[in-house]
């Protein structure tokens, strides 16, 4: 009741707000992962519509304000509180979000919806598709207030169908921060490198584990990696060193203390530019195993807790081993697959993949979402 309530007053002063502002027919605003990054697929929209468009005013709601230095100087970043948000929800023509809408706002005459999901391709249930959620459906709005829908597979097409509950227009052209993976430009790769300080030689072992409940501080390296660079390194013949993210709603990872090969990525502002430069991944049930895949890059599901996952944290629409991937469920397992490197069809893998998942990327995602805002404008201004 407390819940419905909040939400009721919160819709109420959405309402009034709008009363004092007009919709501006060149503002977009963009929000990704709810203010904490400005990356994944708002940022390579906001990038592409700067490109296609300069008269727009692109907005970012940020929570972090102070450091810029990855942001281009067109766009204006915006404190993510409570009254900024309903502002800049009530002034801008398109809203461009990787997260679900809640109902917190209230939608306007000639407002452009985009909804981008950040998980079109995983192994988890979410929203309607996830028992543990439907107890708080009311705050799932996208159903009633997007008006397009971004979607890189025919999985995802299905989840904005029975998770969102949204029947409205899906743009089937890939996800937008998926653009970059199929380009896979080498000198972007080596600028990429040498702004983290690694040489353009040395091979990258990424490890990215999703998100668990029981961690809400700082996530752990469950495996010795350590271990897993020198049998890499032994196989390849290449310099390795470990790169280590950690989910985006978590407080950090703890490295291992016994290697000095290990750099904490957590921070880095977009998880793309990681996924470019790496050599392999290593992830547990992460919706990047999905993408970096786009390059041709090897990935193993390192699968230690499935069971303790799904009884904890998230319950599985695909089993990890269903998916396609090269699978493996402890650490003899993964040794045993990292000293066969070189000896492995991953492209066998990869395939799999794709046909299991529906994959549609087209690398023009970001130009295609772009022109469909413009269009908008065009049609509605």
């Amino acid at each position: 009741m407390k819940l419905l309530l909040k939400m009721f007053i919160k819709k109420i002063l959405s309402f009034i707000i709008c009363f004092f502002y007009k919709v501006d027919k060149d503002w977009v605003l963009f929000i990704s992962f709810d203010g904490r990054q400005y990356s994944d697929n708002p940022r390579a929209i906001s990038e592409e519509l700067h490109r296609q468009n300069r008269d727009i005013k692109i907005f970012w709601l940020l929570n972090n304000i102070s450091d810029r230095s990855e942001i281009p100087s067109y766009v204006n970043i915006i404190k993510n509180t409570f009254f900024n948000r309903m502002k800049y929800f009530a002034k801008s023509f398109c809203i461009v979000s990787n997260e679900r809408f809640s109902n917190d706002f209230f939608k306007r005459k000639n407002q452009f919806i985009v909804q981008t999901w950040h998980g079109d391709r995983s192994f988890k249930k979410v929203l309607f598709d996830d028992e543990t959620t439907k107890k708080s459906k009311q705050q799932i709005w996208d159903g009633k207030v997007v008006d397009l829908a971004i979607s890189g597979s025919k999985f995802g097409t299905s989840v904005y169908r029975s998770a969102f509950h949204y029947y409205g227009e899906i743009l089937e052209c890939g996800s937008p921060r998926n653009d970059c993976l199929i380009e896979n430009s080498l000198d972007k790769v080596n600028l990429i490198k040498r702004k983290i300080g690694i040489n353009k030689s040395t091979k990258i072992l990424l490890f990215a584990p999703t998100f668990r409940d029981k961690m809400l501080k700082a996530q752990d390296v469950n495996f010795n990696i350590s271990q897993a660079i020198s049998i890499l390194e032994e196989q390849t013949g290449s310099k390795w060193v470990s790169l280590i993210r950690a989910h985006s709603a978590s407080k950090g990872i703890v490295l291992p203390e016994d290697s000095d090969k290990c750099v904490d990525v957590s921070h880095y502002y977009d998880m793309s530019d990681l996924l470019l430069i790496s050599d392999l991944l290593i992830t547990d049930y992460s919706s990047s195993s999905f993408d970096i895949i786009l390059k041709g890059t090897p990935v193993i599901i390192f699968a230690k807790d499935e069971k303790e996952y799904e009884a904890s944290s998230r319950s599985f629409k695909v089993r990890p081993e269903d998916s396609g991937f090269l699978c493996v469920f402890n650490e003899t397992e993964l040794d045993d697959v990292l000293s066969r490197f070189n000896e492995i069809d991953w492209q066998k893998y990869n395939k799999k993949v794709f046909a299991n998942y529906g994959i549609i990327e087209t690398g023009r995602a970001s130009k295609k979402t772009s022109e469909n805002i413009l269009q908008f404008r065009a049609k509605n201004w």
